[in-house]
């Protein structure tokens, strides 16, 4: 009888400190930065007609930030940057300026092309196809 209740005791010992111990790991975790896929480079979406520039939007994504570039106004800077994975190589990017927020969808297609959703520019429905560019944003003239 003694060595069923050591046994008993044992077990749920077990279990009682098993049961207690937690795992910090998800699937929804905020990361800090840009994504590994998508960080040090530069993708543009081209808007032309014949000969006649109608303009471009681009994005320089950095370690920490982001380059949101717009030729018609310029562009801005969003700093403070999180992400998450919400799909396979799809990302959830949010981050801000001292006047905005920011809030993208992005989805890798390949390393030379990516779609993104811009979720706080109502102009965009739905994701829209990017092209790399390189490392670094061209200029305005």
């Amino acid at each position: 009888m003694n060595k069923v209740v050591k046994m008993t005791v044992t077990a749920m010992t077990v279990l009682l400190i098993g049961g207690t111990v937690s795992t910090t790991a998800s699937a929804a975790t905020w990361h800090k930065g840009v994504p590994k896929a998508i960080r040090n480079k530069t993708y543009l979406m081209g808007k032309t007609k014949g000969d006649q520039d109608l303009g471009y939007v681009g994005y320089t994504f950095k370690n920490h930030d982001i380059y949101i570039a717009h030729s018609m106004d310029g562009g801005h800077m969003s700093l403070h940057l999180k992400y998450k994975k919400v799909g396979s190589k799809s990302y959830y990017i949010k981050g801000h300026d001292s006047y905005s927020k920011d809030r993208l969808k992005v989805k890798v297609i390949n390393s030379k092309k990516i779609k993104v959703a811009d979720l706080d520019n109502g102009l965009y429905k739905g994701y829209i196809p990017y092209k790399y560019y390189g490392k670094n944003f061209p200029s305005i003239h």
